[in-house]
């Protein structure tokens, strides 16, 4: 990748504008031109030092340096190959592919890193945080473009240009950059003498840095670069993490990077080629922005904009005073006059999206043939023109000018639909996700209506059932008046009978039907044989309802008359464990005090204690768990921590 400093002050300088794979597609129709374009007897391919790329660009910059050999090579079949590669992965659809992997896996990686993290389980299950992000799968789509190529491989190679992959500090607003193997921080002051801050990345990946560079910040968010990460710089600027996102933030042409080494001579070519993807800014009729993905869409393009426009202002400024170097803009807005491609599909151009979802391979053609007449019309041809040999292309392909008109019109617009349909394995799991999750909520929604059609059919059978006692009862009343004015006595009794024992049938049923679906509680255990007929009421606290629930029915089961299944718990009950009473009764109150030790296997913790305020005829129990005794988990709003809850 090293170049003599007298090469890189006489070659070509190339700066890659972002706009997704449009602006891809539409760059390599300008590196098309340069490898037909002779300057001072040598291919314009060849003379190419520095490489100024941002985001869509740097998907080429990169590679480009990664098969420079193919790229500057004059067989044409060697560059027909990368070109294919390009092409290919323009189909991709590769915005789907990573929202499908993030939507799948995001979820299984985080429920496998909160495992990890337990004491036991951590030991065996190993968390993988990064398989559910965005920018993980980004960068693994670059990496089989790339071929896992590394900035040191690139060093290593003897012709390749200096690479300058542009991104930006999303914490100081700084441009960053991966320029050779270093990475550069460009400090806000321009006229500092140390220069831009460098640490050495060689041994990165350029799957990375393309990533970064194209972290457009609405669809993916920023990519961590830590200290590690650079091999422990000395440098303090770079003890903290970077979080470095889309180039095109700061300078969606790349000129700014270049301006700053033009200014400190470490960079003064010849030429300037500055290839500008940027599209049209001007808002479709009627939309309103009203989603929030939309307006921070929106407001990126604003920004990106403004400094785009900025940076124009300064294109001119960076000509030589001797004029010995000249700067080409091409722009992928202008025209040319071409018989193979109507002006009208060359106006469309700037409208395509910029993204990364699947392009059309006649749509992706037309746009690097749309970049090499633009060069070759700004540039100039010397050398052989490419024009013959792309207007015969498109007349092998029976293209028609209606044909071209309706896909570059349809292109403007994005699609959706793709991220269900496509040839990917994720699809069918995407879809089993859906259908599952449809499901779900089918069965949910089943399962509530079927308990609400319950419900409304036990209140029409209340209903129903009230009536019709009201009418019998009305009946009733009806013949006992006449029994009784006819004064037969024995009549209108057993007509009362009857209607009570109509009475208490229903409410026999009623009670059947209720106690069925768990709306009341259980009947309690039959009394046993005991001498004591005093009534007895459990207070608790710190205890399972089930536990107070056995000790009642043991009790019960004993003689003693407790009055409800289980008990009311209570704050009041804390470190309590007492049988209270009142006059004669503490026998009664030292038995059950027996009982309930022997029930809890706690001898001698429950004791009688007397009060003179409770009647006669009731004992109160207070009690609550003594060390070593389980007892129920306390719980922040749960009853312990409310006064009291009865039941």
């Amino acid at each position: 990748m090293s170049e003599t400093a007298g090469a890189r002050k006489h070659g070509i300088a190339l700066c890659l504008s972002g706009g997704g794979l449009r602006a891809t597609l539409f760059h390599l129709g300008v590196v098309k031109h340069l490898r037909q374009l002779e300057i001072d007897g040598a291919k314009a391919i060849t003379r190419v030092t520095d490489i100024y790329s941002v985001s869509g660009g740097s998907i080429l910059a990169a590679h480009m340096l990664a098969n420079w050999s193919s790229y500057s090579s004059p067989d044409d079949d060697e560059f027909s190959k990368v070109e294919q590669e390009l092409l290919t992965f323009a189909r991709r659809n590769i915005r789907d592919r990573i929202l499908r992997r993030w939507i799948l896996l995001g979820p299984a990686c985080r429920v496998l890193a909160a495992m990890a993290s337990m004491p036991l389980v951590g030991r065996i299950v190993q968390a993988r945080p990064d398989l559910g992000t965005r920018t993980y799968w980004l960068q693994q789509e670059y990496e089989a473009l790339l071929k896992a190529a590394s900035f040191s491989r690139l060093e290593q190679e003897t012709g390749v240009p200096t690479g300058h992959i542009l991104t930006t500090s999303f914490q100081t607003g700084e441009l960053c950059s991966f320029s050779g193997a270093d990475f550069e921080i460009e400090l806000h002051d321009r006229a500092d003498p140390t220069g831009p801050r460098r640490a050495p990345c060689g041994h990165m990946r350029l799957s990375f840095a393309v990533a970064a560079s194209s972290a457009f910040p609405p669809m993916f968010p920023p990519m961590e670069l830590t200290e590690a990460q650079l091999a422990n710089p000395r440098d303090e600027a770079f003890r903290n993490a970077l979080l470095l996102s889309d180039g095109g933030v700061f300078d969606n042409l790349g000129i700014e990077k270049f301006k700053r080494d033009h200014g400190r001579g470490t960079v003064r070519p010849v030429m300037l080629i500055i290839s500008d993807a940027g599209g049209s800014f001007r808002a479709q009729t009627g939309k309103t922005y009203a989603g929030v993905v939309a307006r921070n869409v929106r407001a990126s393009d604003i920004l990106m904009h403004r400094i785009a426009d900025l940076a124009k202002d300064d294109i001119e400024d960076l000509d030589d005073p001797d004029k010995q170097s000249a700067v080409h803009t091409i722009r992928i807005s202008e025209t040319v006059t071409d018989p193979a491609l109507t002006r009208s599909v060359q106006q469309r151009m700037r409208l395509v999206r910029t993204d990364l979802d699947r392009f059309d391979p006649a749509l992706a053609r037309l746009l690097v043939e749309h970049g090499t007449r633009l060069a070759k019309a700004q540039i100039g041809d010397t050398g052989g023109s490419p024009t013959t040999a792309l207007a015969g292309a498109v007349d092998a392909r029976a293209a028609t000018v209606e044909r071209y008109d309706s896909l570059s019109e349809a292109a403007a617009s994005r699609r959706w639909g793709s991220l269900f349909f496509d040839r990917d394995w994720t699809v069918l799991l995407l879809w089993f996700a859906v259908a599952a999750f449809a499901t779900a909520v089918y069965l949910a929604v089943n399962h509530y209506s079927a308990k609400l059609t319950a419900a409304r059919t036990r209140e029409d059978a209340e209903r129903t059932s009230k009536e019709q006692a009201l009418e019998k009862l009305q009946a009733d009343m009806r013949q006992i008046r006449e029994a009784l004015t006819l004064k037969d006595v024995d009549r209108a009794n057993r007509i009362a009978f009857d209607g009570i024992a109509f009475s208490q049938s229903n409410i026999e049923a009623a009670k059947s039907q209720v106690a069925s679906t768990g709306l009341i509680d259980q009947v309690p255990t039959p009394l046993g044989t005991a001498g004591y007929r005093q009534k007895v009421y459990i207070q608790f606290a710190g205890f399972q309802r089930s536990q107070i629930a056995n000790l009642n029915q043991t009790l019960r089961s004993s003689g003693w008359d407790t009055q409800s299944t289980s008990g009311e718990r209570t704050v009041l009950a804390r470190k309590l464990n007492e049988v209270r009473y009142s006059g004669a009764n503490q026998q009664p109150a030292t038995a059950l005090a027996d009982a309930i030790n022997a029930a809890r296997g706690t001898p001698g913790v429950t004791k009688p204690k007397p009060f003179s305020i409770i009647n006669g005829d009731v004992l109160e129990v207070w009690v609550s768990p003594v060390p070593g005794e389980r007892s129920a988990p306390a719980q922040p709003g749960s009853a312990d921590a409310a006064s009291t809850t009865a039941e």
